[in-house]
């Protein structure tokens, strides 16, 4: 698992094995939550999530590094607006 407390240097981010260990859900449906997900953003917003493999990609796991705000917009389930409800988050 990563750093909780990244160096100054280092961007925040998390991918989706941590989310799926730290939400207690599988990791085969936090990539269908991110897929969905990946579905209802602009091109700006998806910057933030980056497939990648381990091992090769044709036998190899699927997983995505997210960046800070992506993992936010998933785990908290608000929409790429930052709203829920009506009331904005920032």
């Amino acid at each position: 698992m990563s750093n909780i407390i990244p160096s100054q240097n280092q961007p925040v981010s998390m991918t989706s094995r941590e989310i799926a260990e730290l939400t207690g859900k599988r990791h085969d449906n936090v990539l269908r939550d991110i897929d969905n997900l990946l579905k209802t953003l602009s091109s700006e917003l998806r910057a933030g999530f980056s497939m990648t493999y381990e091992g090769d990609p044709e036998h190899g796991y699927r997983y995505f590094i997210l960046d800070r705000d992506s993992t936010y917009c998933l785990v908290a389930g608000y929409d790429a607006n930052g709203t829920q409800g009506g009331h904005t988050y920032e």
